[in-house]
């Protein structure tokens, strides 16, 4: 597992080449993630015949956060890093069709495009998915309102929700059963149900297929850096508002300044990233910190987690 080193800043770009160095910090950028997965709310598993109680999203406020496009290309860039890090070349995925989970309006999409034989997306916010189809209509990206869980399987093999701006109660089935490759860019902090979402995630992947990820992470026997990033933005929010501290106690004033969504996990180390895909299932598993990710405007830079990990290669 390596540490994490000092990189140069890489340009935006249409796509970054597999393995190139990610930059070291991007611009500011308010909790600037994919949208977060929310999953594993009881009855909440199932996609058809349900939906969020509330969309706290907004698909086109997200992408006009400053920083948005650097963070998903560096998303974007790391997964490139673990793919290679598989042994899967440029070539290589251009044959493979690929899983994105919580993809939100498609930012990071948009860098894999190039590198992949096709795209399906899936997110739990209608609006991030009504920006992403609004700036994706390559035949080959396709996209549902899904909740990962056991059961998803079996629910592609039925028409799902797929929201069009012009027609937002469209169904369609997902054009593939299995997938060689599913990813996740900073949404796993987000899950309370990790053995739920990883169960759908692990039926939806061939025999053999790879699930890789960015997360915040930690570095071995370090303090929790985007815990204190997350202090520093309550403290800066506190101070904007003029009130004084004792109205924020409680955990919501660890939220980022930027929206309410509740962060259920905190920054990972890469061997806790091991383990727990390891106890959850997955045949092989591999994490490490790669770069820091500027993602509060008010505060430091925390590490970027990358991880890659393989279902078993036959069906049990």
């Amino acid at each position: 597992m390596s540490g994490n080193g000092t990189v140069e800043v890489a340009g935006v770009g249409e796509g970054l080449p597999i393995g190139a160095a990610p930059p070291a910090h991007t611009p500011g950028f308010a909790h600037g993630h994919e949208h977060g997965h929310k999953h594993g709310h009881g009855g909440h598993g199932h996609s058809h015949g349900h939906k969020p109680a509330e969309d706290e999203w907004n698909g086109e406020e997200y992408i006009a956060k400053p920083g948005a496009k650097e963070v998903a290309l560096l998303s974007a860039d790391s997964i490139f890093y673990a793919l290679q890090q598989t042994g899967m070349s440029r070539e290589d995925t251009k044959r493979i069709d690929l899983l994105e989970v919580g993809c939100g309006p498609g930012m990071v999409t948009d860098n894999l495009v190039p590198h992949f034989s096709s795209i399906h997306a899936i997110d739990v916010s209608p609006s991030m998915l009504l920006t992403f189809a609004s700036r994706h209509s390559n035949p080959h990206i396709t996209h549902s309102l899904h909740f990962l869980s056991p059961s998803s399987p079996s629910e592609f093999l039925t028409p799902l929700l797929s929201p069009l701006p012009a027609e937002q109660a469209r169904r369609l089935q997902p054009p593939h059963a299995k997938y060689g490759v599913a990813v996740a860019n900073l949404v796993l902090h987000h899950v309370d149900d990790w053995a739920g979402m990883m169960a759908g995630v692990q039926g939806l992947l061939v025999p053999g297929g790879w699930f890789v990820g960015t997360e915040f992470g930690r570095e071995e026997g370090e303090r929790d850096r985007v815990k204190e990033a997350r202090e520093i933005v309550a403290a800066k929010k506190r101070e904007a508002a003029g009130e004084g501290a004792q109205k924020y106690k409680g955990a919501n004033q660890l939220q980022p300044a930027s929206h309410g969504h509740h962060i259920h996990h905190n920054a990972m180390t890469p061997s806790e990233m091991y383990t727990k895909l390891k106890s959850l299932g997955f045949d092989e598993a591999h994490a490490e910190i790669r770069g820091e990710l500027k993602l509060w405007p008010e505060a430091p830079a925390v590490p970027c987690l990358v991880f890659w990990a393989r279902t078993a290669k036959e069906e049990s």
